[in-house]
């Protein structure tokens, strides 16, 4: 989630497979990294050049707990959206998932631009209420 939101590259056209995979990399990359850290141990010199080449890599790879608390939120959010009624749903997925304006919504649905807002602004006031219902500060 951490990744996804601060990249400027599309989502594809599954994002929540996109975002779980995502997370289980970020996991498996970290455990991996431990474990290279963990031979390293014994030769002192070089877990601290590869300490001084990490810390020289640019941007900000999120942590096991960072991977752990968005999976949790994707989790939330999953099922906020799947409690939506039907076309509220449809509606929201097409903005966000598919990133089609609401012109285009209306359009490809047959419904006025006002109740495709109206839509659009149910569903994330349910998914926002629904991540502080599980102790998320949004």
């Amino acid at each position: 989630w951490i990744r996804a939101r601060t990249t400027s590259a599309d989502l594809p056209d599954n994002p929540r497979a996109y975002l779980y995979r995502m997370a289980g990399n970020v996991a498996v990359d970290h455990v991996r990294r431990q474990k290279n850290w963990g031979r390293e141990e014994g030769d002192s010199h070089e877990t601290e050049s590869s300490n001084e080449h990490l810390d020289q890599l640019p941007g900000h790879t999120p942590d096991l707990i960072d991977a752990i608390i968005s999976q949790q939120e994707l989790a939330i959010l999953d099922a906020a959206i799947r409690e939506l009624p039907d076309k509220c749903r449809e509606v929201f997925l097409l903005y966000r998932g598919h990133g089609l304006s609401m012109r285009e919504i209306a359009i490809y649905l047959s419904i006025s631009e006002k109740t495709v807002e109206k839509h659009v602004a149910r569903a994330m006031l349910h998914c926002r209420q629904q991540l502080r219902d599980a102790g998320r500060n949004v």
